[in-house]
C-alpha cells in the first residue's frame, strides 16, 4: 500500500486481497459449466469442447484490468474476515472499477476509466477530506 485515501489501512502495510475472476486449466472449466453453457459452447464450436486448444481459461469482467508489474493502481477494498476468524482479507469491490491504473502521486492523482480509457481526476472518484 502506496497511499490511503480512506479507511484503516496504513501507507506500506501489506494486505491480502481477492477479486473474482481469474484463470484455470481448460479441463476444469468445463465440469463448472451447467447444462445450457455447455450446449452453448458446442454449438457455437462446432461440438468440440476446446476448439482453440487453449491450455487456460480466463476469466473477468467486462472492462476490468489485469494488474501489471511496474504500475500503480487505485484499489476499492472491503474487510473480509475468514469463517473461522483466523485471518482478515480484503475483497476489491465495485466489479470492473473497483482496480483502476493511477498516474502522479497524493491528491494530484489522475485515474484510468476503465471503460472509457480517459484519464480523470481522482476526486472525479474519490471524495477527498
Amino acid at each position: 500500500v502506496l497511499d490511503v485515501y480512506k479507511g484503516d489501512i496504513k501507507a506500506g502495510q501489506q494486505v491480502n486481497y481477492a477479486r473474482l475472476g481469474g484463470i484455470i486449466p481448460s479441463a476444469a472449466s468445463w465440469p463448472g459449466l451447467n447444462q445450457e453453457q455447455r450446449d452453448k459452447m458446442l454449438h457455437l464450436s462446432n461440438g468440440e469442447k476446446n476448439p482453440t486448444g487453449a491450455k487456460f481459461v480466463k476469466q473477468k469482467f467486462s472492462d476490468d484490468i489485469d494488474v501489471e508489474v511496474d504500475k500503480n493502481y487505485i484499489v476499492f477494498l472491503a474487510p473480509d474476515t475468514y469463517k473461522d476468524g483466523s485471518q482478515v482479507e480484503y475483497y476489491i469491490g465495485g466489479l470492473q472499477n473497483g482496480l483502476r491504473e493511477v498516474k502522479g502521486t497524493g491528491r494530484d492523482i489522475t485515474v484510468l476509466n476503465n471503460k472509457t480509457k480517459q484519464w480523470e481526476s481522482i476526486s472525479k472518484i474519490v471524495k477527498l477530506n
